[in-house]
């Protein structure tokens, strides 16, 4: 093997250190990507891309075995399933908190809401401590939808967490990276059409990947969800509720340039990360109509990008 070789290896198991340190610091103990990108120097949308990378090959040997690596080297952080039961029913039994379960993340957050409505985030929580909690009796559900809420059956003392974190930004759920299996995206760029040539080229994935880092960046997921139809017409704005005020202006820009229609079909597949299916069914599309709105959503996506950021109007990290 040749230096070149061996620096080639090194730099590429550093990358995979670096990436499943990222994984394991966002999914396992709930640290926010604007946090590790300030720890490490890059952009919250670089960390987010190398947590979607290593989700998507964790079931690879070398990948595994570097999660579980890095995994031991935090272990310092880890508690048991049953200290974190006991640790969550703590804080559950204090009113104004919640635990929140999210599709797609593989841990659970516990949340308290101090008297103006802010949500801080109090721990996060194994799935299988969560599946404890239910199983014996609790917590009752609160809510359901892309998002589980849970409370106490008994919240019987007072919110005794609001002195601990008065002084800490707020956090939100946007913060842990929602892990999906393949996108509408991706499903689509396996797909050739009559030519031979894939159905979405790359220049138009990076226009929805784009709209979906800004989604995810802006912490308003759940907002936007809540008041769907009024963010696709341009009549509420989030803003206030926004961990990053500037991907939110970035993200409302980009669904104003659409119009309601296609921003519909783009913020469902891109963002949302509903089916094609799916989505041709909630509004009434006949079959196989969703892809070809879609592509025409993107590029005209992929235009509003490259005539505001330029040409390429590439990702943001």
């Amino acid at each position: 093997m040749t230096k070149l070789d061996t620096d080639t290896n090194t730099e590429a198991t550093a990358s995979l250190d670096r990436a499943a340190k990222f994984y394991v610091w966002n999914q396992h103990h709930g640290k926010s990507m604007r946090d590790i990108a300030k720890t490490l120097g890059c952009h919250p949308s670089t960390v987010m891309r190398h947590i979607h990378k290593i989700a998507k090959s964790k079931d690879n040997p070398k990948v595994a075995r570097a999660i579980s690596a890095v995994s031991t080297q935090l272990s310092d952080q880890d508690v048991t399933v049953d200290q974190q039961v006991a640790q969550a029913i703590k804080f559950l039994r204090q009113i104004n908190t919640v635990l929140a379960v999210a599709t797609g993340m593989e841990r659970g957050v516990v949340f308290g809401q101090d008297d103006q409505g802010v949500m801080h985030k109090l721990m996060t929580i194994a799935l299988d401590a969560v599946h404890v909690l239910v199983i014996r009796g609790d917590v009752r559900v609160q809510s359901r939808g892309r998002v589980v809420r849970y409370q106490h059956v008994k919240p019987d003392l007072g919110a005794l967490w609001l002195a601990d974190v008065l002084d800490h930004p707020k956090d939100s759920l946007s913060h842990v990276v929602p892990l999906h299996g393949d996108s509408p995206l991706e499903t689509l760029t396996r797909r050739k059409g009559p030519d031979g040539a894939p159905f979405l080229s790359r220049e138009l994935v990076l226009a929805g990947l784009r709209l979906s880092e800004d989604f995810i960046l802006s912490g308003c997921q759940s907002e936007i969800e809540t008041h769907f139809e009024k963010v696709l017409i341009g009549q509420y704005d989030a803003k206030d509720h926004a961990v990053d005020p500037a991907a939110w202006h970035r993200f409302q820009r980009a669904i104003c340039d659409l119009g309601p229609s296609l921003a519909d079909i783009a913020v469902r597949s891109c963002c949302l990360q509903e089916g094609i299916e799916r989505s041709e069914a909630a509004m009434g599309w006949s079959a196989r109509s969703g892809k070809i709105v879609l592509r025409i959503a993107l590029q005209r996506l992929k235009r509003h990008y490259d005539m505001t950021y330029g040409a390429g109007g590439g990702l943001i990290g």
